[in-house]
């Protein structure tokens, strides 16, 4: 696999670059880098793997009020179609939005979707629990969307996203029925179907 990268790393620099010393020296810059991301023990890929895990157990150092008084700070306004509360913060680099808890002291930012959690008088879990919405909605900061779950577990509601409550009829009678069509427990809280 890895002798592959390379031959078609070799190839872009062979189209890019008219002389051999240029092109040798590129190959030699993109290999270094792709032995940086490659190399598991590497402490650039233990960072990554720290940051992006969504276990930052910082916020544990935050007790319930502080992380209320926070929140309290928001803008904050209603999604109708699945209840959420969206906040209008945009996403940090890490695809969830960031900020500083009011009244701590620190500079330091923290997950809007951790504060909630703490907010509950939770402690966030580390190791291999995630903070989950429900909802699937990023923005959300309504406590009852919000739970910790394993990762396996926050992975496979990804399937869940893109699906939405079904309508049924029954035959002998005029009763519709919303059916939510998620497996999960707790189940995700899905968008009813727009007509």
């Amino acid at each position: 696999m890895l002798r592959y990268v390379f031959t078609f790393l070799t190839f872009l620099c062979c189209c890019c670059l008219h002389s051999k010393q240029r092109r040798a020296l590129c190959f030699l810059r993109l290999s270094r880098k792709l032995f940086i991301f490659l190399l598991p023990s590497d402490p650039v890929s233990r960072w990554l793997d720290y940051i992006l895990s969504n276990n930052m157990s910082d916020a544990n150092q935050i007790d319930q009020a502080t992380a209320l008084r926070s929140l309290k700070m928001l803008d904050v306004y209603p999604k109708e179609a699945t209840g959420c509360k969206i906040h209008g913060k945009s996403p940090s680099t890490f695809r969830y939005a960031k900020m500083k808890a009011h009244g701590t002291g620190r500079r330091q930012e923290y997950f809007i979707h951790h504060l909630v959690v703490i907010s509950r008088g939770e402690k966030i879990l580390g190791g291999d629990f995630q903070v989950s919405h429900l909802c699937h909605e990023k923005r959300c900061i309504k406590q009852e969307h919000i739970i910790q779950e394993s990762a396996e577990t926050n992975r496979s509601r990804q399937a869940c996203a893109s699906a939405t409550l079904i309508e049924v009829s029954c035959p002998c009678c005029a009763h519709t029925f919303t059916v939510n069509p998620c497996r999960h427990n707790p189940p995700c809280i899905l968008k009813p179907l727009t007509s």
